[in-house]
């Protein structure tokens, strides 16, 4: 058995890591292309991205081949709501989405770094601005890729409550005849 550690932003090549066997007598000795060695349970290989011929002989001479494809490295992509708009006074919640998980996340940077709130999950942001920011983010992974984005909040001063400066509760007609405020839909 083995696992394949793709190519990172910081290097080149990927990672053949030998796990284990499950059947044969060590050490092993083995051939990836023109490449031979003896190589123990958890040591590595470095391997540029593309297929690779693989031969395992064993202390007896029996063998096994088998073909491997060592992927090419994956550019971090980041992906950022264009806008966010909030209510004056209130919050607006941004989502930060990348191509890797969440865990591969070392570093979030926020330019400016203001009337921002970190959520549980590191690509979840609560925002208070109080007016239009613009704010500038930088993801970086543990493997030094790095993605930026661009997201505007916009404030929304419209008046969430109006209240009414007439009403008639004498007229026979049932209209007007109560006095109280109104809000939009979902926002009292």
């Amino acid at each position: 058995t083995y696992d394949l550690v793709p190519p990172g932003c910081r290097r080149a090549q990927g990672e053949f890591v030998l796990l284990g066997s499950t059947g044969g007598t060590p050490p092993y000795q083995f051939t990836i292309d023109s490449i031979e060695g003896t190589f123990g349970q958890g040591e590595g290989l470095l391997l540029d991205p593309g297929p690779w011929s693989v031969t395992l002989l064993d202390a007896q001479g029996c063998t096994f081949d088998t073909m491997i494809i060592m992927p090419d490295r994956e550019d971090l992509q980041l992906l950022v709501p264009q806008e966010v708009w909030i209510s004056y006074g209130d919050s607006g919640l941004i989502e930060l989405n990348i191509n890797v998980p969440s865990s591969q996340v070392d570093t979030i940077l926020w330019n400016p770094n203001i009337w921002l709130t970190p959520s549980s999950d590191p690509l979840v942001w609560y925002t208070h601005a109080p007016l239009a920011t613009q704010y500038q983010v930088t993801v970086e992974t543990i493997d030094g890729c790095e993605a930026k984005g661009v997201i505007q909040v916009l404030i929304d001063n419209d008046p969430v409550l109006f209240v009414p400066n007439v009403f008639s509760p004498n007229e026979a007609d049932g209209i007007n005849d109560r006095f109280y405020p109104f809000s939009r839909p979902g926002t009292v």
